[in-house]
């Protein structure tokens, strides 16, 4: 399953937010905007990607310019900063 990138879908009737469904099972946790840099940092160390959450051709590509981006700055940080343009354009 991992190899194919398997998913499965929990459906139900009910719109209520799973963390009230079942409160004894899951926890919502709400990061601050702020750290949004170390969170993708984290997941990114912890091998979590677009690509991960939407195994589809858009998360693909998604997954694959966030790769490119990380060696573009690597590049311009090899360089001393010159200019540097990215994989996007």
């Amino acid at each position: 399953m991992l190899a194919q990138r398997a998913a499965f879908a929990l459906c139900g009737a009910s719109f209520e937010p799973l963390e009230q469904k079942y409160a004894d099972c899951i926890t919502k946790i709400v990061l601050p905007s702020g750290d949004f840099d170390e969170v993708e940092a984290f997941l990114d160390l912890a091998g979590q990607s677009h690509f991960g959450l939407f195994p589809d051709l858009e998360g693909l590509r998604e997954h694959l310019f966030a790769e490119m981006n990380q060696e573009v700055d690597l590049v311009k940080e090899a360089l001393g900063k010159r200019e540097v343009k990215s994989p996007e354009g």
